[in-house]
């Protein structure tokens, strides 16, 4: 994209704005020498001359005088008067000015030796190291110019990228216009739930206890107690055995904790599902309001009764001293059979998350591959 006129009109404007800063810069930094002249003529006898060191160069800026302006002494000397209208124009000079020449970077530069050659100049041409102000107020244009310039190249690189890349995309787009045939108002609901049922993807969520819920388990039946021969003895002694048959059905409920088990304290977790994680065995959980549920087959089939007659508290502590004291003792030096069990468990949890990680391959590869069979049939194929 070349210079347009509303480019040339911004790089004029801004000539302008750093040209007079600057000269409001240089006017009240000569102001500053003209007060202190003064005070050191007016220290002088008044028989004295008035003498100004060569050095110093007074001069009045007719263009933005500071605020604070200081009256001339009448036995001050005329100071010599600058004509700025017989100056060359900022027009004039933005026309020969050469920002390439000026900096000595050539038109193929970048940021950096942009940077290095200014700050090179710089150290040339400012007024403190013995240059020129005017040299120096070029040398910050021209860096000014070519940054812009800079800036406005990358901007423009951009731009023209996305508008090929569009451009790319919609030729690919319109040369590839592929689109279902029969998606027309002929569109059969049912066939695109059958394809759909035909190729889902298994979920580890799908398993429920439908089959289990259909099928007549007379195991699951309580014998009926309550007739005529019915007394508290009866019922405890078949509570009892019901206990017992649950212990031997379902196994222990009492469970043993080697280690503390890592959970998090979120409302609402059993929502979050853990990516190829394998086979659900419990449905349990809590929702985000605060609702518990229980699993369906658990709920029938595990009374959550514990065989009391099973269980030995003869060792059990029946104060708070006795725990203390019990937990006093405990060692923390772990015992070689700890150590193997510690190590143990860290392969088991390695193996598990190897295998987490290989069923969610498995998964992905699977969910690739029937989106392209699915997409391919949509679309005519086959």
């Amino acid at each position: 994209m070349g210079n347009t006129p509303s480019s040339t009109n911004s790089h004029a404007d801004l000539y302008e704005q750093y040209l007079n800063e600057q000269k409001r810069i240089i006017a009240a930094q000569q102001e500053q020498i003209n007060n202190l002249t003064r005070m050191n003529l007016k220290n002088n006898p008044v028989n004295q001359p008035h003498r100004i060191p060569s050095n110093v160069y007074l001069q009045s800026m007719p263009i933005q005088q500071p605020r604070n302006t200081y009256m001339n002494d009448s036995h001050q000397q005329p100071m010599p008067q600058i004509d700025y209208d017989k100056m060359p124009s900022a027009k004039s000079q933005k026309e020969k000015l050469n920002p390439y020449k000026i900096l000595g970077i050539s038109k193929q530069f970048d940021e950096k030796s942009l940077k290095k050659a200014y700050l090179k100049k710089a150290l040339v041409t400012h007024p403190d190291r013995g240059g020129s102000a005017l040299e120096f107020q070029q040398v910050s244009i021209a860096y000014t110019l070519l940054l812009k310039k800079l800036n406005d190249m990358n901007n423009n690189h951009q731009h023209n990228d996305l508008r090929n890349n569009s451009r790319d995309f919609s030729q690919n787009q319109s040369q590839n216009n592929l689109r279902n045939k029969n998606m027309s108002d002929n569109f059969d609901i049912n066939m695109f739930n059958k394809i759909y049922e035909d190729n889902k993807l298994d979920d580890v969520y799908d398993r429920g206890y439908g089959d289990w819920m259909k099928k007549d388990d007379r195991s699951i039946e309580q014998p009926k107690m309550f007739n005529k021969s019915f007394n508290k003895d009866l019922f405890n002694h078949e509570f009892d055995k019901y206990k017992v048959q649950q212990q031997k059905k379902m196994g222990s409920q009492v469970i043993k904790y080697d280690e503390p088990q890592v959970d998090i304290s979120m409302r609402g977790k059993d929502s979050l599902m853990v990516l190829g994680q394998n086979n659900v065995a419990d449905f349990s959980g809590t929702s985000e309001g605060g609702l518990n549920f229980r699993d369906y087959k658990d709920a029938f089939t595990n009374s959550c009764l514990i065989d009391t007659g099973s269980m030995n508290i003869s060792n059990r502590s029946n104060s708070i001293q006795d725990v203390e004291r019990s937990r006093s003792n405990i060692s923390y030096q772990m015992s070689e059979q700890d150590l193997r069990k510690q190590h143990l468990s860290k392969s088991r949890q390695e193996q598990e998350e190897q295998d987490r990680i290989h069923r969610l391959n498995q998964q992905d590869n699977r969910a690739f591959t029937m989106y392209d069979k699915i997409h391919s049939r949509l679309i005519g194929y086959q």
